[in-house]
């Protein structure tokens, strides 16, 4: 990290990805989502102080993205000792020398990866870059380009990380701006309960506002490139159009930069209060109550 400090909105080419998450001044939707029920200001203050966490799922995908977009994390295949105290690729992170040098990686800011993860990453790679429409919005544009923009309607400071920017001179057609994600299951289904279990809908919401604030373009559209995992890592590139998915995910950017706003105005974050409030039991357990009891 070079100690490079945001000041101003704009379009950000070249700004390192340690640079970016050091901007805290500045609200991501990663950051912002702990503001959503029944997560509380609280929570979210804490995830301020808790830094960007280190989670070995995350490693995988970090890969990948690299190896389409030929930017971002760099990575190392973690290495393991043999009695002979010669090193080998580990398999796994049973043995202590793996799990030290796989420390010693993650402490010089790069991703560890088994090898056959690796193998897995270069395939799932090729499979985007090999499919007509994901190889295509990839094609034009500059990789991992960070917004910084204030919200007219909050005043908030906010900031976004693209995977991919499209030239912004397409002239008639429309800017659509994809997003990598990798998953077990690429399926619609599977991947619209991800996008409402991981946040994903306050991404594309947030992303969106950013490059028309930033007046990159107008009408910009937004499109996931799902990769899955397991051979044949198929690839399925789709957006959320539904009326109500879009009408929602609005709702609940604006609620969060709203309660973020106020909360930073007092000074005050609160959690769950001092009341006694008031609990329910969950539908599922009256509908297995009613099925089980006599």
């Amino acid at each position: 990290m070079s100690g490079v400090v945001i000041t101003e909105p704009g379009v950000y080419y070249d700004l390192p990805e340690a640079d970016y998450h050091a901007q805290h001044d500045w609200l991501s939707w990663s950051r912002m989502k702990h503001l959503l029920p029944p997560s509380t200001p609280a929570h979210f203050k804490a995830s301020l102080k808790a830094g960007e966490e280190r989670k070995r799922h995350f490693d995988l995908g970090k890969v990948v993205h690299r190896l389409i977009l030929g930017e971002g994390s760099d990575f190392e295949v973690v290495q393991a000792l043999n009695r002979q105290k010669e090193s080998y690729d580990a398999t796994s992170y049973e043995l202590v020398s793996a799990q030290a040098h796989r420390d010693r990686i993650y402490e010089a800011g790069r991703v560890p990866i088994l090898r056959h993860e690796l193998d897995a990453a270069e395939a799932m790679a090729a499979s985007v870059l090999q499919h007509g429409t994901a190889s295509a919005l990839l094609a034009d544009g500059r990789p991992e380009v960070s917004l910084f923009w204030i919200d007219d309607e909050t005043g908030v400071k906010c900031r976004a990380r693209l995977d991919w920017l499209p030239n912004p001179d397409i002239g008639a057609r429309r800017l659509i701006v994809p997003d990598v994600k990798t998953a077990a299951d690429g399926s619609g289904p599977a991947f619209g309960k991800a996008a409402a279990s991981f946040g994903y809908f306050g991404q594309w919401t947030h992303y969106l506002d950013g490059i028309r604030a930033l007046s990159i373009n107008k009408d910009p559209a937004f499109v996931f490139v799902i990769v899955e995992k397991d051979d044949p890592h198929l690839v399925n590139v789709g957006q959320f159009v539904k009326r109500d998915d879009v009408a929602q995910a609005r709702r609940a950017v604006d609620h969060c930069r709203r309660l973020y706003a106020d909360c930073l105005a007092a000074n005050q974050w609160p959690g769950y209060g001092e009341d006694i409030n008031d609990f329910e039991l969950p539908t599922w357990w009256h509908y297995r109550m009613e099925a089980l009891l006599p």
